[in-house]
């Protein structure tokens, strides 16, 4: 019994890692997005944990700990780099 533990405690840590990587990663291309198009700051609620996007009609919501966004109803998933891309041809 002991040793499922130290394997679910291994794959919870391991979990941790990623989406904390994966956090900074998003983050680091929003700013640079941010940066490049002369934006003093993005729109976040909830500490952080929601960047807003608003430009007119278009709306959409990204989430950078997971990576994924909502818009019109729909969730899409990719990362801040995929987001980009998509909020560009919108």
């Amino acid at each position: 019994m002991g040793d499922m533990r130290e394997v679910f405690d291994a794959m919870k840590e391991a979990r941790e890692e990623r989406r904390a990587s994966r956090l900074s990663q998003n983050w680091a291309t929003l700013n640079a997005w941010r940066d490049a198009h002369g934006i003093d700051r993005l729109d976040t609620r909830n500490g952080g944990t929601v960047v807003l996007f608003r430009d007119g009609a278009k709306k959409a919501d990204f989430y950078p700990g997971t990576g994924r966004w909502r818009s019109g109803g729909k969730t899409y998933r990719g990362g801040a780099a995929s987001f980009l891309a998509w909020w560009s041809k919108q």
